[in-house]
């Protein structure tokens, strides 16, 4: 689910005496953006686990690390993933 999609879906969980209401609809909302962000951290922690990452995070922690993800072996360009 994309963020949008969180907001949305909780916003229309409220119960009918709010259904309609503007300020309660913006304040779920708010109140659930806030919650969604403070998971971005740790989104980008686990993006760049050794153990799990793909693709650009391979590249980024090889170069931390001084080391590239392709070259060359006894037979031919090989990549490491």
């Amino acid at each position: 689910m994309t963020t949008l999609e969180i907001l949305e879906y909780y916003a229309n969980l409220l119960i009918i005496q709010y259904v309609g209401k503007p300020k309660a609809y913006a304040t779920i909302k708010y109140l659930v953006a806030q919650i969604v962000m403070d998971q971005l951290p740790i989104d980008v922690q686990n993006a760049f686990n050794i153990d799990t990452a793909v693709g650009a995070q391979l590249d980024i922690l090889a170069k931390y690390a001084g080391v590239t993800r392709s070259g060359n072996g006894f037979t031919g360009p090989i990549t490491l993933d």
